[in-house]
């Protein structure tokens, strides 16, 4: 494709906006170089790449790809791009597919016209010919021709978002919320709906660094790590970027929840965990 439509509500989404520049760059250039392929947004085979193959084709290092685990998203050996447009690009394919047949045709069509003009010029003068007999065109005189309109050239092919015969888009449902984002958003008991714009690269960012060591992370271990969270840190308010920091920590409740008291109510395992660098 020569052309790539990005809609703003795809650079608003949680996924874009979670996620670092670098990380955003990254995936534009990939997206970029997929639209050029018309691959459907699925690099096969990427993940044997070598950094410089990903630098000459996409412009990217391997060490950015994986980075943006929420925009390059890997399938087993393959790479899926988030939120390529398969279906503009089936659109493209489709409208080639038209100019190639419409063109054909009119060079059939033309290719017909300039034999019969040319069957008609060849024909032996000093004969009648037989359908102007009798009608006062005699030897060695040729009929009167009306002037023949304009030939139909050869259509042109169709590329991209070229203007005219737009076809009917099909209704694209609405993209999906990331449930990862909304589990950590909401860990503390907030509604991920009423989570502000600016708060959401926040919240990207620590959950990178859960799947840098959790990368098989789910909506549900989050909820259970953040259950444990109020079990070692229950004077402290619950925060995505706490409980990024205290991800170890949070595998397991506190089992000295009801015993070890302190004065002043703070648990001797919470002194422990400020005691090996946990945040509180």
């Amino acid at each position: 494709m020569e052309w790539l439509n990005l809609k703003t509500s795809t650079l608003h989404a949680t996924e874009y906006i979670g996620s670092e520049p670098r990380s955003r760059a990254a995936w534009l250039n990939v997206i970029l170089w997929c639209a050029q392929q018309e691959n459907g947004g699925l690099i096969k085979s990427a993940r044997g790449w070598k950094d410089r193959q990903w630098q000459q084709t996409c412009g990217v290092t391997r060490r950015e790809v994986d980075s943006a685990n929420l925009l390059l998203i890997w399938k087993g050996d393959s790479l899926e791009v988030w939120n390529y447009p398969v279906d503009k690009e089936m659109i493209v394919r489709e409208r080639r597919e038209i100019g190639k047949t419409g063109g054909l045709k009119s060079g059939q069509s033309r290719s017909a016209k300039l034999a019969a003009n040319s069957n008609q010029t060849n024909e032996p003068k000093g004969q009648a010919n037989a359908s102007t007999e009798g009608k006062g065109i005699g030897i060695g005189m040729e009929g009167e021709r009306k002037p023949e309109g304009p030939v139909p050239g050869v259509a042109l092919e169709l590329q991209g978002d070229l203007p005219g015969l737009p076809p009917e888009k099909p209704a694209k449902s609405k993209p999906g919320r990331n449930l990862l984002m909304d589990a950590l958003a909401g860990c503390g008991g907030a509604d991920p709906l009423q989570v502000v714009a600016s708060a959401w690269s926040g919240i990207g960012k620590a959950l990178e660094e859960i799947r840098g060591v959790c990368p098989d992370v789910s909506p549900d271990e989050i909820t259970r790590r953040a259950k444990n969270y109020r079990t070692h840190m229950r004077e402290n308010v619950l925060t995505p970027n706490a409980l990024a920091k205290n991800w170890a920590l949070c595998d397991k409740p506190n089992q000295f929840t009801n015993s070890g008291q302190k004065p002043g109510g703070t648990s001797t395992y919470e002194l422990e965990a400020r005691a090996h660098g946990y945040t509180l």
